[in-house]
């Protein structure tokens, strides 16, 4: 038996569904780190390599789409080395 024949995509409806899977996705993840700052220290959440803290601006610049993106480096009033402790923060977390 060969298989049904396939039909082209709409677009459109495509695309308005991507749209609202990933807005989705982005209120689950902001209800996600919510929950962890009200339950947690910063230090603890540091500890767990959830969070960063005592940082700087390290350096400043225009991306693409005229974004400002920001280096972030340790504080050297708080921190004896210009490297980050071990941590699972990526491009894109959110951050408060």
């Amino acid at each position: 038996m060969s298989p049904p024949p396939l039909r082209p995509v709409d677009i459109p409806s495509f695309a308005s569904t991507q749209l609202a899977l990933l807005d989705r996705e982005l209120q689950a993840e902001m209800a996600q780190t919510g929950n962890l700052i009200a339950s947690h220290t910063p230090t603890g959440l540091h500890r767990a390599g959830l969070a960063l803290t005592n940082l700087v601006c390290a350096g400043q610049r225009t991306g693409l789409g005229g974004k400002t993106l920001l280096e972030l480096g340790p504080d050297p009033a708080t921190s004896t080395t210009d490297e980050l402790p071990e941590h699972g923060i990526r491009s894109g977390d959110i951050v408060l």
